[in-house]
């Protein structure tokens, strides 16, 4: 089986529990955060990497002999630049990381020969965000730069394969006017497909299939809940009333995966659509 940990800290406690009993592989991740721009799509609060991480991070690796005192086999090497990464330094920061170390560890023995490069793949949420294309043309160069012929490398792509992949089509349940706002109330929320808005920093977008003026209107959640706000500030017609429908675009990830029944209501039906 194999398990990703954080050197030290794991560690310390598989010696004092024994919890391991045997052999076994793992994986030793290196945690590498992006620089959030201030175009990118979905910023999230991480540090950025910097000499003095690298540096500890080196430091702990001179120490991995205690892995193999334990009976473990050192499989490869992970790390994460980040969800929805827009910064393509990051990952050539991180290959170059990567490729210090493992080669480090093959020059005293070990050979590990797994770089699992993580996902933060970017997904086209709008025309702001730059091409995977040219993502995946400096990624390729840099692995046949820097990793022997004999290294796997892997990735995680969640996000970039499925985000695009669904729309939400959503009911106006309520409609009310508070201190001059709309708000409309549909039959989803935080707590059911828009559960990206909390748990990934998605922003949503909302489309009426229905034309008229627009006004920055509210669009909350059916849980009675006041923490089920899904957005504040979308333009949409404002005559639009209970049973209008309005529509998602882009909500594959991180919606249904982290969807609940709180307040007893379901999530959104799933229907597939096979292309023409």
């Amino acid at each position: 089986m194999t398990r990703a940990i954080t050197i030290n800290s794991s560690l310390d406690f598989m010696r004092s529990s024994g919890s391991l009993g045997g052999t076994g592989a793992v994986i030793i991740s290196l945690k590498l955060h992006h620089r959030p721009q201030r175009n990118q799509v979905l910023p999230r609060k991480t540090p950025p990497v910097s000499k003095a991480s690298i540096l500890r991070l080196h430091d702990e690796m001179k120490g991995s002999s205690d892995l193999f005192d334990l009976g473990l086999v050192v499989e490869g090497l992970s790390f994460h630049v980040g969800s929805q990464c827009t910064t393509f330094d990051n990952y050539t920061a991180a290959l170059d990381i990567a490729a210090q170390i493992l080669h480090d560890a093959r020059q005293r023995g070990y050979q590990v020969k797994i770089v699992d490069i993580g996902g933060g793949f970017p997904v086209p949420y709008d025309s702001q965000v730059p091409q995977f294309e040219k993502l995946a043309g400096i990624i390729n160069a840099e692995c046949e730069r820097l990793f022997p012929r004999d290294v796997e490398l892997i990735a995680e792509p969640g996000r970039f394969m499925v985000a695009t992949a669904a729309v939400l089509v959503s009911e106006i349940v309520g409609k009310a006017r508070r201190d001059g706002k709309i708000f409309y109330y549909i039959n989803d929320g935080v707590y059911q497909t828009f559960s990206g808005v909390v748990y990934d920093h998605w922003i949503p977008n909302f489309h009426s299939f229905k034309s008229g003026r627009t006004e920055v209107c509210a669009v909350v959640g059916p849980t009675c809940d006041s923490f089920d706000k899904i957005s504040l500030s979308e333009q949409l017609p404002a005559d639009l009333q209970i049973g209008d429908y309005l529509y998602t675009e882009n909500i594959g990830a991180y919606s249904i995966a982290s969807s609940t029944r709180f307040n007893g209501f379901e999530g959104a039906k799933i229907l597939h659509r096979k292309g023409e």
